[in-house]
């Protein structure tokens, strides 16, 4: 058998469709080319001339098949010129001891041959058939299928046995050359997912079957492999995988196995391992190799790679887990800030699971009506009236557990459920501030909605705001649409028309969370942003810090000049609103003065309002709204 075919069941689950079909299609042409060895005819016992009986009827010296007798009274082994032909001989070249056949075959190969042989003449086989090598005259070896039947005298005494050898040679070599090119990858020379998972799972079970056996796996991916494929070409993106391909070699040892598993993603299994710290030695020793520049076709390319470990000692279940897992660690590698490797632990595979579990269930949260906005107070300070609300999203998950908008929040903006969520937020908040508009006998406050840069960028989402405020009947100028100052920059470079549109159509729009971002006075300028919400990051020591205080004065009087108004975030102390009153800030926003409410509470908050006749700069915290902090905004 060839030395590939031994692995074949252990990969063919991996192999592709095409490949199976073209080495069974293969097996079939070889069967087809053998030649059934012809039926036996009566023998006589007793000794023979060498031309009567089943030699004459075989015909072995007059035909070109290569076919072949073993007389086992007398162990005379005969042969017909095209058995000889197969090994580039005569007849008469090759001795008649049926040993003289055994001494041509490949060591390797002989105790099967005898095996299968001996298998037969006892009846354990319907025929003898056998695949081996045996010797050409040149000094190399071909493949050959040996088959054949047992002849019998009278007494059904086994007397001979005879049957057909075939070359198959290069129907082995194209074989063997499609379960290579199955089992590598053609860009990089190394072995591919499938003949990696085979290596694995031998070394699962090794690991197994004897304590002392480790092994680690360690799952490499370049980084910024698509910025280099997408400025420099496809070309020097293969080359750079080539070369990588080499240098992973060049860093472990022979026995150890180095895989290409897709993409620019690779995969090591170091077995015999010592310890931890043997697999975090590799790991160093590729990070470095890796981390030195490629000279391709005139370019130096800098790349370097997130590593994750996994180690055999690991809880998995079979080989795909702990592929898993490793893989897992190579995210938690690159979100650390790349070029790094993790181990793996329980956690990862934890926090995975849940943001997956999360992600399922928030994608049905909209129908199961597990969603629902709260909605902060926006005080004025010169007259304590509440001028506006910001809208925050709330989820009550199917179990009854509270989820908080950090931790949900970004998974939909990681896929589309940011569109559906963003829809559904700005349809119910501007039907509830509807609702809080009728009857109110002055100027009716705005809700503000948070706006991501995925649905910015969405084509027809200036269409769908219009729809909206048309569908509920809200006045645009009661519509505030936040976005962070992130946001609004690559709005000004990708999709200057929406923002400018959204703004003609009497829409506010505020700029979340100022100071954190670009805060460059020039693109203040540019910016269609009628509202700044200062960060709380500036408003938390106000009063303490003279550097802090002088930073959010110079704010506010910029804002003003360029005649912003502006919201400060985060107010939490008594100190900040006197503070921020002395330096003329427009509004505020905090748990100080009105924790995130429910709908029905923020209506009674206006109704209270209303009836008093005069706002409340101080509205006391939890009065209405959530009886604590936990509440990401």
């Amino acid at each position: 058998m060839s030395p590939y075919l031994s692995q074949i069941d252990f990969v063919l689950p991996a192999l592709g469709i095409a490949f199976v079909i073209t080495l069974i299609a293969l097996r079939a042409l070889r069967a087809w080319k053998e030649v059934e060895p012809p039926p036996s005819p009566e023998v006589s016992v007793g000794p023979k001339p060498a031309t009567s009986g089943p030699l004459s009827q075989l015909s072995i010296e007059g035909t070109s098949e290569g076919v072949w007798q073993w007389d086992l009274q007398t162990n005379v082994f005969r042969k017909s010129p095209g058995w000889a032909e197969i090994l580039g001989s005569e007849p008469s070249d090759i001795g008649d001891d049926v040993r003289d056949w055994f001494a041509l075959v490949h060591p390797y190969y002989l105790s099967g041959l005898r095996m299968d042989l001996a298998a037969h003449l006892q009846g354990k086989s319907e025929r003898f058939e056998c695949e081996y090598r045996i010797r050409h005259r040149d000094g190399t070896y071909r493949w050959v299928l040996c088959r054949g039947r047992v002849i019998e005298d009278d007494q059904g005494e086994a007397i001979a046995i005879a049957g057909v050898q075939t070359d198959v040679t290069r129907l082995i070599e194209v074989e063997n050359r499609l379960i290579e090119e199955a089992l590598h990858d053609r860009l990089t020379g190394l072995p591919n997912r499938g003949f990696f998972t085979a290596q694995l799972a031998q070394a699962i079970e090794a690991a197994r079957t004897s304590p002392i056996f480790q092994f680690a796996v360690l799952f490499l991916d370049l980084d910024r492999f698509k910025e280099i494929n997408d400025t420099l070409g496809h070309l020097i993106g293969d080359k750079l995988l080539a070369a990588t391909a080499k240098r992973l070699r060049e860093c472990v040892r022979p026995e150890d196995c180095v895989a290409r598993f897709g993409g620019d993603e690779f995969i090591v299994l170091l077995e015999r391992v010592d310890d931890f710290d043997e697999a975090q030695t590799v790991a160093a020793r590729i990070g470095e190799a890796l981390a030195e520049p490629f000279e391709l076709e005139g370019h130096s390319v800098v790349t370097s790679a997130s590593i994750g470990i996994v180690l055999s000692s690991s809880q998995f279940d079979d080989a795909e887990d702990l592929v898993r897992n490793a893989d897992l660690a190579m995210y938690a590698a690159k979100a650390a800030g790349k070029g790094r490797s993790r181990v793996y632990d329980r956690t990862m595979y934890e926090r995975t699971r849940r943001r997956w579990n999360l992600e399922n269930d928030l994608r049905r949260a909209i129908e199961r009506e597990e969603l629902l906005l709260h909605y902060q107070p926006q005080i004025c300070l010169k007259s304590g009236k509440i001028l506006g609300a910001e809208a925050l999203l709330r989820w009550n998950g199917p179990d009854g557990e509270k989820v908080g908008p950090a931790e949900f929040i970004p998974l939909a903006e990681r896929s589309d459920l940011i569109l559906d969520l963003g829809e559904w937020v700005l349809r119910r908040a501007c039907a509830e501030a509807l609702s809080w508009n009728r009857g109110m006998q002055r100027a009716a406050p705005r809700v503000s909605v948070n706006v991501s840069g995925r649905q910015l960028k969405e084509p027809g989402f200036s269409e769908l705001v219009e729809r909206v405020l048309s569908d509920t009947g809200l006045d645009p100028k009661n519509l505030e649409l936040e976005l962070t100052e992130t946001v609004m920059i690559d709005s000004l470079n990708e999709s200057p028309a929406v923002v400018a549109g959204l703004s003609r159509m009497g829409i506010g729009i505020a700029l979340d969370d100022f100071g954190t971002g670009y805060s460059s006075i020039s693109y203040l300028t540019k910016l269609k942003a009628s509202v700044i919400k200062l960060d709380r990051s500036f408003i938390n020591d106000v009063s303490r810090k003279r550097l802090d205080a002088a930073l959010v004065t110079g704010v506010i009087g910029l804002a003003h000049g360029l005649g912003l108004t502006v919201i400060a975030e985060g107010v939490e102390e008594e100190p900040q609103i006197e503070f921020l009153q002395s330096n003329r800030c427009d509004l505020v926003q905090g748990y100080l003065t009105g924790r995130p409410m429910s709908e029905d509470s923020f209506h009674q908050l206006l109704a209270k309002e209303t009836a008093r006749g005069s706002g409340n700069a101080r509205l006391r915290a939890g009065e209405f709204g959530e009886e604590s902090g936990l509440h990401v905004q």
